[in-house]
């Protein structure tokens, strides 16, 4: 099962998420036929993009991420909604690559290092709201850490991981994000 837990640390200064999205990257890995280092990429989205979801206040917001980068994998698009439903694709769902010199799979070259993240939240006004910023790594923990510095101006730290088995089974997924509050000391 997948979960979300969300406190408040030191003082109640900042936000502490932490996710458990192993069950989301496997139906992805089932319904897509990923190799371990589409899921990878895809896994990690969908786990930032949760945790954004989780963040809409109204049961009709809807949010839509897509990362746009010049990697073997093509394009990410996530879509969800307040209620934690969530979908995602990724344009090459067979695209491989060399482990990295770490022996880590190389989700930087899957996804690219030049590109963009676009934010669009759907939340009942006029007009969707929309962010962008560039792509730095591809490695997408630190790509979107950028992205809530530049495009919402709000301090945050996140990692994100996804574990691929022998298999091709996700053994583990998820993330802790930790944000500051405007308040914060």
């Amino acid at each position: 099962m997948n979960k979300l837990l969300k406190g408040l640390i030191y003082n109640d200064n900042l936000t502490l998420s932490v996710l458990d999205t192993t069950e989301m990257v496997n139906k992805a890995i089932k319904i897509h036929n990923l190799t371990p280092l589409t899921a990878a990429a895809l896994g990690r989205t969908l786990t930032v993009s949760t945790f954004m979801a989780s963040n809409l206040k109204n049961d009709g917001d809807k949010l839509s991420v897509v990362v746009a980068g010049d990697g073997v994998g093509g394009k990410i698009t996530v879509c969800g909604n307040g209620n934690l439903c969530m979908r995602g694709v990724i344009d090459n769902p067979e695209a491989t690559l060399p482990l990295r010199a770490d022996g880590k799979l190389d989700v930087g070259g899957c996804v690219g290092r030049n590109g963009r993240i676009t934010v669009t939240k759907s939340m009942g006004l006029k007009e969707p709201y929309s962010g962008s910023s560039k792509l730095v790594t591809g490695e997408i923990a630190e790509d979107f850490t950028a992205y809530y510095a530049y495009s919402e101006q709000m301090p945050t730290a996140i990692a994100l991981g996804v574990k691929i088995g022998k298999t091709g089974k996700c053994v583990g997924a998820g993330g802790v994000i930790i944000q500051a509050l405007p308040f914060a000391t």
